[in-house]
């Protein structure tokens, strides 16, 4: 047989493949760029199993195709211009390989469809990746091979297995085939860290250069001073240096937050075996950043929204810390009650000695633990701890320990609402009440037998707590500019009626409604004169510095 014009032949019988499905294939006139075929499919009328209304309908399918033909059945095609593989590689367009087998006949034998996916994408990057080490190649002048199997045969050398293959490979929606190619482009070839780094540290000893990593490992520390730096970008395997031209001024590496390493479990008990505090941690270990770092120089860092710890692996020493209230996420009542009391148990001037056990991933650690291990509470602390303990009381009274969940800014700024609640509930004296009345003179008032009334509430999530209540006792009177302010000291306090409410329902209710009910109670007991604050009491009111 004489020579033929294979490529001819080829490019040919897929335009008239195209055209058997109405298909149209643009031919280019040029052929510079790897491409021989701009293959428009006609639009779609369902697209994903679904009829979309004409404006929002997926786009038509398009595509492009280098043709390859051969007499021979050897599997592959030589010398494929590199340059030719990165236009197709990085194309958003779909690109194929159409590889059509005559073995020496006029008739196609077998046709074959190498979809440029992730696997190609990922080879023509790589080689790309591979060239840049060696300047001294020309990139217009290597070339790859094309390798095909059975696999990729289509069914028949025909029309309907051409656009068969190609829709498999597609889809039905263009756009999404777009972002995924993107993906495949943007992160083949990376494994989980992009990056590698180089550094030096000032001088110092070695323990105290492992002490500086593990302590930025944990994310003790945000940052670490160097001597030098330098940063390479690794894919495939193959290092990039990034900015090897830059000296760093003054480098430094920082780090917003470290990554866990994982959950722990984590059971505080007592000297008899009682359970004081059990919580699920979150824990960082040194190795996820520096896995080099010798065993016997990590700490471990533990963190949950009650407490924190740094366990030392050289000496199994733990270094406790108090986070209460460092987020702002919901917390269980019963929890953070759980943890205000054993924070109080830990804070006491004996030594006394606790069992911690970590489990992580099954295995136990058992620690010895004392109360000097902890930080001694502070003012701060303190009053955290009372509004916890207070909320505790009031939640209890209400029946409604079990079931509430706070949030941390939530809790503190009803303190006030919580402290008046416990005294009435607790029938506790409050030390200060005073208020400015509208009066004409002192003697409208009874100081020997004067009750203070209001009506005070705390909200939390869709619930609401509402309380009545009175203080009772003898007051004293002095004119000021605004008025006369009316004192009792010390007074009594007692709870005339509470009640639990949604929010919807608290909407829409009245402070004034528990007034007559406040009137009769006080009038049974033969209190003369009731003053009624309206509104939450203030701070400056209670004698509580704001």
């Amino acid at each position: 047989m004489p020579d033929r014009d294979l490529g001819g032949l080829g490019e040919n019988k897929v335009e008239g493949w195209a055209i058997q499905k109405g298909i149209v294939p643009n031919r280019v006139h040029y052929d510079k760029k790897g491409w021989d075929i701009f293959l428009e499919f006609p639009q779609a009328k369902i697209a994903n199993g679904i009829s979309y209304p004409l404006d929002i309908r997926p786009p038509e399918i398009s595509c492009l195709v280098q043709v390859k033909s051969t007499d021979k059945r050897i599997g592959k095609i030589n010398r494929i211009k590199l340059t030719n593989w990165e236009r197709m590689a990085k194309s958003p367009l779909p690109c194929f390989f159409t590889v059509i087998e005559y073995d020496g006949k006029e008739d196609p034998q077998r046709a074959y469809i190498v979809h440029m996916g992730k696997y190609w994408i990922g080879k023509t990057l790589e080689r790309l990746r591979e060239l840049e080490a060696q300047p001294s190649k020309l990139l217009h002048r290597c070339s790859m091979q094309l390798t095909y199997f059975d696999t990729d045969m289509i069914d028949t050398p025909n029309g309907a297995s051409l656009e068969n293959a190609i829709r498999k490979y597609v889809g039905d929606d263009p756009q999404e085939y777009f972002m995924k190619k993107c993906e495949w482009i943007n992160n083949v070839g990376y494994d989980e860290y992009r990056s590698k780094f180089h550094f030096t540290l000032p001088k110092m000893s070695y323990a105290s250069a492992m002490e500086t990593l593990v302590d930025f490992g944990i994310g003790v520390t945000k940052e670490i001073n160097l001597d030098s730096l330098s940063v390479e970008e690794v894919r495939f395997g193959l290092p990039r240096s990034l900015h090897p031209d830059i000296e760093p001024v003054n480098p430094k590496i920082t780090v917003g937050e470290v990554p866990p390493a994982g959950k722990a479990y984590v059971v505080v008990t007592g000297e008899e075996g009682s359970i004081l505090f059990q919580d699920s941690f979150t824990y960082y270990s040194p190795g996820n950043l520096f896995p080099f770092i010798p065993f016997e120089y990590w700490k471990l860092r533990f963190s949950s929204e009650i407490m924190s710890f740094i366990l030392s692996m050289k000496d199994n020493r733990a270094d406790m810390n108090l986070n209460l209230f460092q987020s702002d996420n919901q917390i269980h009542i019963s929890k953070l009650s759980k943890a205000a009391n054993f924070i109080r148990h830990s804070a006491v001037p004996e030594n006394v000695p606790f069992k911690m056990e970590i489990t992580i991933n099954n295995s136990t650690l058992d620690l010895d633990i004392h109360s000097t291990d902890f930080p001694p509470i502070n003012a701060q602390m303190n009053r955290i701890l009372s509004t916890i303990e207070t909320a505790e009381f009031v939640f209890n009274n209400f029946d409604q320990f079990d079931d509430i969940e706070v949030i941390p800014t939530e809790l503190m700024s009803q303190t006030i609402a919580l402290m008046m609640m416990k005294g009435y509930l607790n029938k506790e004296r409050f030390g200060h009440i005073s208020s400015i009345v509208d009066i004409d003179n002192e003697e409208d008032i009874d100081l020997t037998s004067l009750a203070f009334v209001n009506c005070v509430y705390a909200a939390f999530g869709k619930k609401v707590f509402v309380l009545s209540g009175y203080i009772l006792g003898q007051g004293k009177i002095n004119a000021e500019d605004e008025g006369f302010r009316v004192t009792i000291e010390n007074g009594m306090g007692r709870c005339i009626k509470k009640r639990l409410m949604s929010k919807n329902t608290f909407k829409k209710f009245s402070m004034d409604n528990f007034a007559d009910e406040s009137f009769k109670v006080l009038d049974e007991q033969g209190v003369q004169s009731v003053i009624i604050i309206k509104g939450q009491p203030r701070p400056t009111a209670l004698g509580i510095s704001s």
